[in-house]
């Protein structure tokens, strides 16, 4: 298809170069573009009323800011690219801790001493558990045994 496009292109451009029987090509003609997207130029923008904003902090954030990691709330792990994080957390008695999978693959959070598990916990899912005594519980995913962390209960 591109390489059809591309020659009518070439046609039409070289049909003009001599001979009267080709059209003559005007100064305000528009170029033949051969692509598979169209994005106008500047000027073309501003002749069929399209107006960009400027770019401002609260309105238009940065790409970077958008692809910087959000961390985590308080009380809230987050797993995602193999990893929990934080990968420790301190907490009191009674505290509530969220684990949120915002990864592509499944994962667990499994206690190393089986004091709790959550089973599979899905693609942007979340498992919680409350902590009732003091302790360090270290724990994994069953998965993904490289992924380990930590929740101190003081």
């Amino acid at each position: 298809m591109r390489g059809l496009a591309l020659g009518l292109a070439l046609a039409v451009l070289t049909a003009g170069c001599g001979g009267s029987a080709a059209p003559s090509v005007s100064a305000t003609a528009r170029p033949i573009v051969v692509s598979s997207t169209y994005t106008p130029a500047p000027s073309a923008t501003a002749a069929v009323g399209i107006s960009i904003p400027a770019a401002s902090s609260s309105a238009n954030p940065s790409a970077a800011a958008l692809l910087a990691p959000t961390p985590a709330p308080a009380n809230q792990v987050r797993i995602q690219d193999f990893s929990f994080t934080p990968a420790t957390l301190t907490v009191a008695v009674g505290t509530r801790i969220t684990w949120t999978n915002g990864g592509p693959s499944n994962h667990t959070v499994t206690a190393n001493d089986g004091s709790f598990d959550s089973g599979q916990v899905l693609r942007n899912a979340s498992f919680d558990f409350v902590f009732s005594k003091t302790g360090t519980f270290a724990y994994h995913c069953s998965f993904h045994p490289t992924m380990t962390a930590s929740v101190t209960v003081s």
